[in-house]
């Protein structure tokens, strides 16, 4: 009975762990001549599941910690034009930030509501520029990198 007690007491203890849910994150690249290259930071709860240059998917298991990816943005040329900053991408409090990669300066924001706001393009010099937008797809949004024209 002892022993079949302390076994029941350790799978009860197991089986939430075991039960910890493992949730997607997407962006996409819809700017041609650029590639989304390379994950340069990712903590251990989460993992690279597909990067083709054009979509990358990541999953992470959703527990209390806090979750971090970053990965950069290439020309065709293999130039760093930007660099993405995605903190706590599973949870309602998501931030995904286009940074500047001279100064890491931010340049657009997109949040878990959808909401994303645009601070400026990656190139000044020119009248458009590449952005961070949200577009639903399926049951969820999805974080795209886009060229605007303003």
């Amino acid at each position: 009975m002892k022993k079949s007690l302390v076994g029941m007491l350790g799978l009860s203890l197991i089986a939430p762990a075991a039960a910890i849910a493992e949730t997607s994150f997407t962006i996409k690249n819809d700017v041609n001549g650029t590639k989304i290259s390379t994950v340069s930071e990712i903590t251990r709860d989460c993992a690279v599941k597909s990067n083709d240059g054009k979509t990358l998917k990541i999953t992470c298991d959703a527990n209390i910690l806090p979750n971090n990816i970053q990965f950069t943005i290439e020309d065709n040329k293999g130039n760093n034009i930007g660099f993405i900053n995605a903190s706590n991408p599973i949870y309602g409090s998501a931030v995904v930030e286009l940074r500047d990669p001279k100064n890491e300066g931010v340049l657009s924001t997109c949040y878990a509501s959808g909401k994303c706001v645009i601070g400026g393009a990656i190139d000044s010099k020119h009248s458009s520029g590449n952005y961070l937008v949200t577009h639903t797809e399926g049951d969820g949004n999805i974080i795209l990198i886009k060229n605007i024209e303003k």
